[in-house]
């Protein structure tokens, strides 16, 4: 009956056994909410044998993520958790930076998406990112220097926007009057 499987750590680089932490996702089918912030777990390898288990996953947490996490393990993944509604992405550094720009078709029901200082977007990956969105209510940009004012004004006044209810641009650099 476990509903939320947190392997996160406040140490750097906490190490934990591959082996049990697959223990644990397979003994614990319904979880809702699977952390994976400040490991050294193979996350390629944790997330695809996770993604089966976890279509009722609602909220996924690589922030300051796991080694070896790819944008295409991450989108087939997100593909399985049909009632997914948040993702935190803070810190995550995937290769392919355009794969990610399909995340908004890939789960448009995504309600909290939150981004941080290592997370490439840009404003065309933003751009691009958020018009997949249909009812993102909680974005934040945190500390990203890749995001422009002329991008802070569109993803503003973008039809998806309608829905936010939160918006956190943090310190994205010298912000002008626009």
């Amino acid at each position: 009956n476990i509903a939320t499987l947190d392997f996160s750590s406040k140490y750097v680089e906490y190490k934990i056994h591959t082996r049990t932490a697959l223990a644990a996702i397979a003994a614990c089918p319904k979880v809702t909410t699977l952390k994976f912030k400040g490991t050294s777990l193979p996350g390629d390898t944790l997330l695809k044998l996770a993604s089966p288990y976890y279509t009722q996953l609602k909220t996924l947490d690589v922030s300051e993520s796991c080694s070896d996490l790819s944008a295409g393990t991450l989108l087939e993944c997100v593909r399985n958790c049909h009632v997914l509604e948040a993702i935190d992405m803070r810190d995550f550094e995937p290769e392919d930076g355009e794969l990610m720009k399909t995340l908004g078709s890939e789960v448009p029901r995504l309600k909290r998406l939150c981004l941080g200082p290592n997370t490439w977007v840009g404003d065309e990956t933003m751009r691009a990112l958020f018009d997949g969105f249909e009812c993102l209510e909680i974005l934040e940009l945190g500390n990203n220097k890749g995001i422009t004012n002329a991008s802070i004004v569109d993803l503003a006044t973008s039809r998806s926007a309608a829905t936010l209810v939160r918006f956190d641009i943090g310190y994205l650099g010298p912000l002008g009057g626009a």
